[in-house]
C-alpha cells in the first residue's frame, strides 16, 4: 500500500489543502525506512510525498520505487547539499502547503491535521513547527524550533526539558528544519533556503527571512515528530562545527540590522568565553568537540570557517542588499526579536 493511497487518495472529497511532504536523503536508508512507514499512519486526507536523494549508493533509490511507488522520487547524481536538495523538493512539490522533513524524524498520526488547523485559524502565521521530540528519550523535547543568541549562533529551544510542560501552542522566533509547516505563499514572498550555506543553518536564514517580511511563526505541540539527532553527518562531527560556525556568520550579514551587526565580534567573544567555562565543566556540546577533537583541530576548524566566510562575503553582501526591500519591520523591532525569543551565552554553552 502507498502513503498516497494511506494519506492522500483524491477520490476522497474535501475541502482542505494539499500539503507536500519533502523529505531530503543522502545514505540514509537505515532511517528512511521507518521515517516513510511512520507517514502511512497519517490521518490527514490530502498530503503527498516527494523524496530527493543526494546520490546516494546505499540501496535508497531501489528501495523508495519498489516498496513506496507512489511517492514523487528525485534522484540526484551528486550530494548537491540538504538546502538544493530542498529546493528542488519545493520545485517538484504541488502543495498549497510544505512540510519540510528530515528523513531521520518518524511523525505522529496527527501531525498534520494539528499544524494545519493551526494555520488555517491564523493567516498572519507563516510557519509552523511540531514539538520534536527525542527519538531514543520521547519524554525529552529535542526542539521546539530555534532560539538564537546575538551573533547568530542558534540552538533548539526547550532541548532536554520535559516535552509534558510544553502543550499550549507557543509563538517563536522560527521552526527547525528538522520538521517545518510552510506556506507556500511565504516560500514565493521571501525565497527557497540559500542553497550557498550547502548544509546547516539554511532554515535560520530562511526563518530570519520569514520574520522581517512580517511573518509569525509558532510551535504546536499537540503535533509530534520523534527525531534522531544529526544521524546524517553526526552531532559532534567537525564538519558540523565548520558549517555551523561559518553559516551562522553569513546568517548575521544577510540578515541582522546594521545598528545589531557591529555588535557581534563581541557577542561572540562572550559566548567563546561561555563556552569555554563550560569545557571547563564538561558541559553543552563544546565540552563535546573538545573531548573529541582537543584545542587544536577546534581551533584549526574555526580559523577555516572564519576564511571561508570571507570569501563568501561579497556574494552575502550582495543579497542583504537584494533583502533589504523585503523588510517590513525596523532595525528595532528585528533587534528585539533577540529579547523575545533570544538565547543567552550561558544558556547556549550549556545546551548540547
Amino acid at each position: 500500500m502507498s502513503i498516497q493511497q494511506d494519506v492522500a487518495c483524491s477520490a476522497v472529497p474535501t475541502a482542505k489543502p494539499l500539503v507536500s511532504i519533502v523529505i531530503v536523503s543522502y545514505n540514509g536508508l537505515e532511517v528512511l525506512r521507518p521515517c516513510l512507514e511512520s507517514l502511512r499512519a497519517l490521518t490527514y486526507p490530502r498530503a503527498d510525498v516527494v523524496v530527493v536523494d543526494n546520490g546516494s549508493d546505499d540501496g535508497t533509490a531501489d528501495f523508495v520505487t519498489s516498496s513506496f511507488p507512489a511517492v514523487q522520487f528525485i534522484r540526484l547524481a551528486e550530494n548537491t547539499g540538504f538546502a538544493r536538495g530542498n529546493n528542488i523538493g519545493i520545485k517538484h512539490a504541488t502543495g498549497e502547503f510544505v512540510f519540510i522533513l528530515n528523513n531521520d524524524a518518524e511523525v505522529s498520526s496527527e501531525v498534520i491535521d494539528e499544524l494545519i488547523r493551526f494555520m488555517e485559524e491564523h493567516p498572519d502565521v507563516g510557519m509552523v513547527c511540531p514539538k520534536v521530540v527525542k527519538y531514543d528519550e520521547p519524554s525529552q523535547v529535542d526542539s521546539l524550533g530555534l532560539a538564537t543568541y546575538r551573533d547568530g549562533m542558534p540552538r533548539g529551544l526547550g532541548r532536554g526539558e520535559s516535552a509534558a510542560l510544553h502543550r499550549g501552542a507557543i509563538e517563536i522566533l522560527f521552526p527547525s528544519g528538522c520538521a517545518c509547516l510552510c506556506r507556500r505563499e511565504v516560500l514565493e514572498d521571501v525565497g527557497l533556503f540559500d542553497e550557498d550555506f550547502y548544509l546547516l543553518l539554511e532554515d535560520a536564514d530562511l526563518g530570519w527571512r520569514v520574520r522581517m517580511a512580517g511573518w509569525r511563526c509558532f510551535c504546536v505541540p499537540t503535533a509530534v515528530v520523534r527525531h534522531r539527532y544529526s544521524t546524517t553527518i553526526g552531532p559532534y562531527s567537525m564538519m558540523k562545527a565548520y558549517y555551523v560556525e561559518r553559516n551562522r556568520i553569513w546568517v548575521a550579514i544577510k540578515n541582522f540590522p546594521l545598528r545589531h551587526l557591529w555588535k557581534c565580534p563581541y557577542y561572540t567573544l562572550v559566548r567563546y568565553a561561555h563556552q569555554a567555562w563550560a569545557v571547563g565543566r564538561g558541559e553543552g556540546a563544546s565540552a563535546c568537540f573538545y573531548k573529541r577533537y582537543g584545542p587544536w583541530v577546534l581551533a584549526w576548524t574555526m580559523m577555516r570557517a572564519y576564511i571561508d566566510a570571507a570569501r563568501g562575503l561579497p556574494t552575502m553582501l550582495r543579497k542583504r542588499r537584494e533583502l533589504a526591500h523585503a523588510r517590513t519591520g525596523s532595525a528595532k523591532e528585528i533587534v528585539d526579536l533577540f529579547d523575545r525569543y533570544g538565547m543567552s551565552a550561558r544558556q547556549l554553552a550549556q545546551t548540547t
